[in-house]
Formats: C-alpha cells, structure tokens, sequence
C-alpha cells in the first residue's frame, strides 16, 4: 500500500511594496512675540488725571491725545510767569533808553537784563508745563496697557499707559544647533 502525502494547497496572494512617503515633518517651538517699537508714555509733569481718551486695545495715530492732566495750577503758574515777564520786560525797556543817557549805571541795567531774561525763561517753562499736561502718542500704534485710571494723583516720569507699533513683530525663535545647520538662508525673509 502506498500512502500518498496530500500537500497543502498554495494560494496565490498579491504583494504591494510598502514604500516610506516623502512626508513633510512639522516641528513646533516655543517662540516670543515682540514688537519693534514700544514705549511707556508718561507725563512730564505732576497732576491729577481728568481725562483718559483711550482704552486698552485701541489704536491710536501720532499726536493723538491720550489722557489730560487737571491744568488748573498750571495755568496759574503760567499767569504769574507772564506779569512778571510782562515787568520785567518794561523795566529792561526803559533801561535800554536810559543807559544811553547814562541815567542808570551799568550795574542797573545789567540786573534788569539778567531779571528780563530769567522772566522770559519762566515764561517759556510755564507754557512747556501747560502743554506738558496734555498725554499724546509718540507713533502710531495700540494701547497695549493702562497702568492707571481717572482721578489718580500722578508723578511726573510714572507711566500711564504701555502703546506697542505692531505693524511690525518680531518672532524670537529658540531652534537646536542640530535643526539650525540644515536651514537653508533666504533673500527674502517669509511673509506671515
């Protein structure tokens, strides 16, 4: 008797070869956004704020007022500056006429020039102070933040509000030494 071996029976099967696609890798970093111009407006003089013409997050143009200051003091400094120019300034012009006559000696005459000029730098002050109450943008840009509010008692240097240009930012990226070597350099950096 002969025994025969059935042997299995082979099925044809269809092979595809799997091949690695050309994938583009996304790596992501942490990344700081900052502007190019940014500043701490403040005023240059002491006062009480009585106006604030903006909120945070709005935009504003150069020159634009941003907050007042009460002027009332002020104004009466720039009163008092100005009847004491207003003197001086008559005394010093009746000086000029009476030096030539010699009816006032040089020593006179060279204080009443010394009081015109001091008057006439007080003067000027005063009106810097007055418009020194008034806050305005430096540049364009955005409120970024209000560091005070209405009826607050300020010191002159203490910052009122943070205003930020962003028509231009600046992305400070921190990439691997590893990542840094492959990076092509280009003409023109890209467009966000």
């Amino acid at each position: 008797l002969v025994t025969v071996k059935e042997e299995p029976l082979l099925r044809p099967v269809r092979t595809t070869v799997i091949t690695s696609a050309n994938v583009a890798r996304s790596l992501e970093f942490p990344a700081v956004v900052d502007v190019v111009s940014k500043a701490d407006l403040s005023f240059k003089v002491s006062g009480e704020l009585i106006q604030f013409n903006v909120n945070q997050g709005e935009d504003v143009v150069a020159g634009q007022v941003i907050a007042k200051l009460n002027d009332r003091d002020i104004k009466v400094q720039l009163n008092e500056a100005q009847s004491y120019f207003d003197k001086a300034k008559a005394d010093f012009t009746r000086a000029k006429n009476l030096i030539g006559t010699h009816a006032i000696s040089q020593a006179d005459f060279d204080q009443l020039k010394s009081q015109f000029t001091s008057a006439k730098a007080k003067l000027d002050t005063a009106k810097n102070n007055l418009e020194y109450t008034e806050l305005k943008a430096s540049f364009s840009g955005i409120i970024a933040k209000k560091y005070t509010d209405n009826f607050q008692e300020l010191r002159a240097g203490s910052a009122v509000v943070a205003l930020h240009d962003i028509s231009n930012i600046y992305l400070k990226i921190d990439l691997p030494e590893s990542i840094m070597i492959r990076v092509k350099r280009r003409e023109q950096p890209p467009k966000l």
